[in-house]
């Protein structure tokens, strides 16, 4: 049986993996899942080479598919193929093009072709996918803890997740420890 080693930025990826997508992945017999948050990252992404060195640390392991789970929002400038992605207008070719530049940098640096290997970046910044509906939302608070009234005004004000959401409802949250993690 494989493992699916899944690198990602920070705590709420790692929530996600382990509270949703885990007991997904084993209705369909993929049982070991494990995420990684990236070693030097505070939530966030912050150069290339500590997720080059995460990648290449894991994908060596035997039996293991590896893939990320990082936001397309502020990439850092040492990505592989950063300048030339802004080229590629659509957003779904232009998120294609880095994956692949990612595979092609650990490939061409390790000098051996990695087929367990699967880049994936998010296209919007995975905390506001996370807030984008008050359904998401309600089962991890409780009233006293979440002004949900104000919560769902501000989702039915912003329905394009790139406006950032996570930030503007965060003053209407009062479980720190939670917010710790997002």
């Amino acid at each position: 049986m494989k493992r699916l080693i899944i690198i990602v930025e920070g705590d709420t990826e790692i929530e996600f993996v382990n509270t949703i997508l885990r007991p997904f992945l084993k209705t369909k017999k993929i049982y070991d899942v494990s995420p990684y948050k990236i070693k030097h990252s505070r939530g966030g992404l912050t150069k290339y080479e500590h997720l080059k060195k995460d990648i290449i640390h894991s994908i060596y392991e035997t039996n293991t598919l590896v893939t990320t789970l990082i936001d397309f929002y502020a990439l850092p400038k040492d990505f592989p193929k950063y300048e030339e992605r802004k080229a590629i207008v659509n957003k779904n070719d232009r998120l294609g093009f880095l994956e692949k530049a990612i595979k092609e940098n650990i490939q061409e640096t390790q000098g051996k072709d990695f087929p367990n290997l699967h880049p994936y970046i998010q296209l919007h910044e995975f905390e506001d996918l996370v807030f984008s509906s008050i359904k998401g939302i309600k089962p991890f608070f409780e009233e006293k803890d979440a002004n949900f009234q104000e919560i769902t005004k501000i989702i039915n004000e912003n329905p394009n997740p790139e406006r950032r959401l996570y930030n503007k409802m965060m003053t209407y949250f009062t479980d720190a420890k939670f917010l710790k993690t997002v």
